[in-house]
């Protein structure tokens, strides 16, 4: 696609390649995100994701979360809050 919407630095939607990324996409297929985790990223997720829901069966986003090797100490809460918010059960599946 080519990069992020960013509205201060005029970079609109039709900047960006997402009319040829469109075009490669089929009703069948999965669409997975994965964009900064930054205000740019968050709009143009928002974006395509709104754009998408008739496109295609399913959209998801990578996750977000605490790194490893992160530091809890040095974490944002933003970033603690989508861990908890996004969290795995670590119990065996049956």
């Amino acid at each position: 696609m080519n990069g992020e919407i960013n509205l201060p630095k005029n970079i609109q939607p039709e900047n960006l390649k997402i009319a040829q990324l469109f075009d490669r996409i089929s009703t069948d297929m999965e669409i997975i995100l994965a964009l900064n985790l930054t205000f740019e990223g968050e709009v143009t997720a928002n974006y395509l994701g709104a754009r998408l829901k008739s496109k295609c069966k399913n959209i998801t986003r990578i996750a977000r979360g605490i790194p490893l090797g992160g530091v809890l100490d040095y974490i944002d809460n933003d970033t603690i809050d989508d861990a908890i918010l996004n969290r795995k059960s670590i119990k065996e599946e049956e």
